[in-house]
């Protein structure tokens, strides 16, 4: 699980003390997860998959599958860097992928 959070983190460019913060918890706490010396109980765990967007099954190496999301629907809210991302630019993105399919 360590290196899992620590790369999903990275991913977003999210500092150790911005992920912390996200968390409601310490940055020490956090580190100490990341760093694999303190393991987080089920309620953290699920907020960190909530927060990362993947399964509690992914963070803890159960499983190596990814979620896959339809781009097609509008219900899901993207995120990147930690952002929501405005859905101005989700159509855009979906008028891309369309127009690479024709």
């Amino acid at each position: 699980m360590p290196s899992r959070l620590k790369e999903l983190r990275e991913q977003r460019a999210w500092t150790k003390t911005e992920t912390a913060k996200r968390l409601g918890v310490g940055t020490s706490t956090y580190s100490n997860w990341e760093y694999g010396l303190r393991e987080p109980d089920i309620d953290r765990l699920s907020q960190m998959a909530d927060l990362y967007g993947v399964t509690v099954d992914y963070l803890i190496g159960r499983s190596n599958q990814l979620p896959t999301v339809d781009l097609s629907q509008n219900k899901i809210d993207f995120m990147y860097k930690g952002q929501k991302v405005p859905e101005s630019e989700m159509k855009i993105v979906r008028r891309l992928l369309n127009s690479k399919n024709d």
